[in-house]
């Protein structure tokens, strides 16, 4: 199931994008629990366009300007944080990265820098190189060296 909506997502199902059969897609099998899907439609939902999820899917992920014309689903930050978090429990990195990212910002979700620490943390126990870096009062500065 997941394979398919990736591949209808990318245009690889007869070289055509059906974005509304993947989305689809990526809802049932991240209704399964499919942690992949339930992040690929944070990014959808967060309106990254096909040509940025296509470098987002194959590497880590890099702050993402989104858009409001979407592919597949009209953006929705409450939507894109809540399967964020949903892969995030799930040990995915790259959802922590965002789940972290959204709670700075307030996206999605009441701002709480707290919450971003945490899950910056943890994305970072993983491998992710910390966009930010957080000092010995909890103040959080971008990591210029990303």
């Amino acid at each position: 199931m997941y394979q398919e909506a990736l591949r209808y997502d990318l245009g690889d199902v007869d070289e055509q994008h059906d974005y509304e059969k993947a989305v689809q897609l990526y809802h049932q099998a991240a209704e399964k629990g499919h942690v992949e899907a339930q992040y690929n439609l944070g990014i959808c939902y967060q309106g990254t366009p096909l040509s940025l999820r296509k470098q987002t899917f194959s590497s880590s992920p890099s702050y993402i300007k989104p858009s409001t014309e979407g592919d597949g689903v009209e953006q929705d930050n409450e939507k894109a944080f809540r399967f964020y978090l949903r892969a995030a429990n799930q040990m995915h990195k790259q959802a922590q990265y965002y789940v972290g990212l959204f709670y700075k910002e307030g996206k999605g979700v009441d701002q709480n820098i707290y919450e971003a620490i945490h899950w910056f943390r943890k994305a970072a126990g993983q491998g992710m190189k910390p966009p930010y870096l957080i000092d010995s009062t909890n103040k959080v500065y971008p990591n210029l060296l990303c």
